[in-house]
């Protein structure tokens, strides 16, 4: 405990990592915590920022998947895909090589599409103090994704068509290797992976995994804490400006919500629920694509951009099935932490705490929340921690 406390107490010696809407936090003494509306216990002027960011990062979310979805239809309809695919067959002799490269290009060709939107997107949480990363480093983040996506996008191409020539259970084949990869992938990210972009350093708390401190707030300034990997892997992160902004039992009870998600594998269910239902948009959109006309100069290659365009769209179609199941785990996780909670203040503060330092608002709009919504309303949460009444009955059901 005493080393928890020194851990903090170095955080939060950090000033650029605490705002002055956490000395606010910080002042609202517990009994308003437990009987005040939970609109009473945020900064008015907050949630409206937040009301308005929320509705111009959706919006940009659609510019931004459409951009992708355009680019892609826009390849094949005009016949752009066939004459790369042409250019890069007459300089990459081997099939497996030219196919490969097809691939990569698909796998730049979208986040090219959406960087604009996704740039709008940064710099909306930049001039709002969600993070302070700059322009260069952001790019430099968003091209080294890019690369990542090319190779991903690359040796999936190159292994599904290499698949379909060997076998007509290629599909089989293509699932099981899926499965391995993302199950071994998630396993291995935070000892693996992660370590190469973020400087982690352990927290001495007792959890179900080992905790680590991540320096998180060269790329964002929000309140973060997630589980990552699988078995003996498996590791609580926590991001600085928690660490810096909350109270050690603030900590103690996001640590809670963590111990919840690996006790029950929820980042192994969440990769296996992603992975199935890719295939299935997958499978949807090779059908689809089966009911349009071939072009005079495609053929199985060229044909990927035209699958690829309608994955986004089912993709998107599937987005809120996939938050959905989001929303019951991590309501499962409230659950969790509220019985193992012998005082509820701790919890209320940091919800009250992430509405205003993360702009979050604390009730959801119903014409939006049943497709973006992947957490339980910040406003039902802190109701459900409390016994009090829900003042968000337009939430979308976590149950």
């Amino acid at each position: 405990m005493l080393m928890t406390c020194l851990l903090h107490s170095a955080a939060a010696s950090v000033p650029e990592l605490r705002t002055p809407f956490d000395a606010r936090v910080d002042a609202i003494p517990v009994r308003a915590l437990l009987t005040l509306p939970p609109q009473k216990l945020v900064d008015p002027a907050r949630q409206r920022a937040a009301r308005t960011i929320s509705d111009l990062r959706q919006a940009l979310f659609f510019f931004w998947a459409g951009a992708q979805i355009w680019a892609f239809a826009w390849l094949w309809r005009s016949g752009r895909a066939a004459r790369v695919r042409d250019w890069l067959r007459r300089r990459i002799p081997a099939r497996w090589g030219y196919r490969a490269a097809f691939g990569a290009v698909l796998g730049l060709l979208a986040p090219l599409a959406g960087l604009p939107f996704a740039f709008i997107s940064y710099r909306i949480g930049f001039n709002v103090g969600l993070t302070e990363e700059v322009i260069g480093r952001w790019l430099l983040d968003y091209a080294r994704a890019m690369l990542v996506d090319a190779a991903c996008a690359a040796l999936a191409v190159a292994l599904v068509l290499e698949l379909v020539e060997r076998t007509r259970l290629w599909y089989l084949a293509y699932l099981a290797i899926l499965f391995a990869a993302a199950i071994e992938v998630v396993a291995v990210n935070p000892v693996l992976f992660e370590p190469l972009t973020t400087r982690l350093v352990p927290y001495p708390i007792a959890a179900a995994a080992p905790v680590e401190v991540s320096n998180a707030s060269a790329r964002t300034r929000t309140l973060t804490a997630a589980t990552q990997g699988i078995g003996t892997f498996t590791r609580i992160v926590l991001g600085d400006v928690l660490v810096a902004a909350a109270t050690p039992p603030e900590i103690s009870y996001a640590i809670e919500r963590e111990d919840a998600h690996v006790r029950h594998n929820d980042d192994l269910k969440m990769a296996l629920i992603a992975v199935l239902m890719f295939v299935f948009a997958v499978a949807i959109a090779v059908l689809i694509s089966d009911r349009i006309g071939f072009r005079r100069d495609d053929d199985a290659v060229s044909r990927l951009a035209l699958v690829a365009a309608l994955l986004g769209c089912v993709a998107l179609v599937m987005i809120p099935l996939f938050n959905a199941y989001a929303r019951g785990i991590e309501y499962r996780a409230d659950e969790d932490a509220r019985a193992a909670q012998h005082d509820p203040a701790p919890a209320v503060r940091l919800l009250v705490r992430q509405a205003d330092h993360d702009l979050i608002p604390l009730c959801y709009r119903r014409s939006s929340s049943w497709y973006f919504a992947d957490h339980p309303a910040l406003g039902s949460r802190i109701a459900a921690m409390r016994g009090s009444s829900d003042p968000c009955p337009h939430s979308p059901a976590t149950r």
